[in-house]
């Protein structure tokens, strides 16, 4: 399992991201840095789209090609 911390800058981006996690075989899901608990599967245009830009999230990858998905993911990734 791969954990990185993801910001979206715009709703296009957060649209791009979908559409890529969609090429993976891997469970990609997005949960919440805030005090609520959200879980969002990252392949899911509705779920996708609750999604706020701006927000911080971190984003779980786990299967069989997680590595090739985690390195798709870098323009979204922050650096703390």
């Amino acid at each position: 399992m791969i954990k990185k911390m993801i910001r979206f800058t715009d709703s296009d981006q957060i649209i791009e991201c979908c559409q890529l996690c969609q090429t993976f075989k891997s469970d990609i899901d997005l949960h919440s840095q805030k005090g609520f608990r959200m879980r969002i599967d990252a392949k899911s245009l509705l779920g996708m789209m609750s999604v706020h830009p701006g927000t911080l999230l971190n984003l779980f990858i786990d299967g069989e090609d997680e590595q090739d998905a985690a390195e798709r993911f870098r323009a979204y990734e922050v650096r703390v």
